[in-house]
C-alpha cells in the first residue's frame, strides 16, 4: 500500500506530465482567468498534515506558489462533513463515483490524478483490523462500544471486495495494558490532550471520544482503513 507521502508525490509528478501546460498556459496570459486546482484527499488523523505536504510538492515540482494570483488551489478533506459535500457537488457534475478511492485532483475541469483502486488480488488475505481502548466505569466507553464498536459488522465492502474485520477490545486495567495504549498513542502521534478513552485505531486513524468514534463505519469501508502503523 502507498504511503500518503508517495500518493501525493505521485499525483504532483502527473501534474508536470499532464498538467504543467494548463498551468503554465494560464501564468502566460497577460490578464489569466485564476486556474482552479482542488485537491480531495481523506483524512482523520488530527496530527497529519496532507494538505501542507500536498502544497509543499506542488510548489516543488511545479515552481508555482500557492499564494500565485494565476492559481488557486483549494484542498478539502471528505472526512469532514463539508469536504464531503463540496465532493459530492463536484462528482454529480463530473459523472464521478461519490465513493472513490481518495486522493482525487482536478485542475479546471479535467481529472489530473485518482487514486488506483487495489485489484482483487491485492486485497486477498487482507483485514480491516480495529482496536479500541476502554476504561470501567466509564460511560463514554460504555457508550461507543454499544452503539458503535458492538455493530461493526464482520465483513465491508472495499473496492468491490468483501473484506474480513477484526475487532479488539481492550479495558485499561492492568499496567501491560496502559503500556500498550501508550505505545500507540505514540507511534499514531495522538496528541496529549487526546489521549483519552474511548479511542479507536484502525488503518492509519486514531478516533479518540465518541464524536470521532461515530464516524467508524464511514471509515471501515474506504481502503484507506487496510493501511496500518507499526507499533513496538
Amino acid at each position: 500500500m502507498k504511503s500518503g507521502k508517495t500518493i501525493i508525490r505521485g499525483i504532483v509528478f502527473c501534474i508536470s506530465i499532464l498538467g504543467v501546460s494548463m498551468l503554465c498556459s494560464a501564468c502566460g496570459e497577460k490578464k489569466p482567468e485564476a486556474l482552479q486546482v482542488e485537491y480531495f484527499y481523506y483524512n482523520t488523523c488530527a496530527s497529519c498534515e496532507p494538505e501542507k505536504e500536498f502544497y509543499e510538492d506542488f510548489e516543488t515540482i511545479t515552481g508555482i506558489s500557492q499564494v500565485t494570483s494565476d492559481v488557486k488551489i483549494k484542498t478539502y478533506n471528505v472526512f469532514t462533513d463539508d469536504g464531503e459535500k463540496v465532493w459530492k457537488k463536484v462528482a454529480k457534475k463530473m459523472k464521478l463515483s461519490e465513493d472513490p478511492d481518495f486522493p482525487v485532483l482536478l485542475i479546471g475541469n479535467e481529472i489530473i490524478y485518482i487514486s488506483d483502486t487495489p485489484t482483487v488480488e491485492k486485497l486477498e488475505n487482507k483485514k480491516v483490523e480495529i482496536l479500541a481502548f476502554i476504561s470501567a466505569d466509564c460511560s463514554a466507553c460504555t457508550e461507543a462500544g454499544d452503539n458503535v464498536i458492538s455493530n461493526i459488522p464482520k465483513k465491508v465492502p472495499i473496492a468491490g471486495v468483501d473484506i474480513d474485520t477484526s475487532v479488539r477490545v481492550i479495558t485499561l486495567t492492568t499496567n501491560d495494558d496502559k503500556v500498550l495504549f501508550k505505545k500507540y498513542c505514540q507511534a499514531y502521534h495522538v496528541k496529549e490532550e487526546m489521549q483519552i478513552t474511548p479511542i479507536v485505531f484502525v488503518g492509519k486513524a486514531a478516533l479518540s471520544g465518541n464524536d470521532e468514534i461515530s464516524k467508524l463505519h464511514d471509515f471501515i469501508d474506504n481502503v484507506m482503513a487496510l493501511e496500518t502503523i507499526s507499533v513496538q
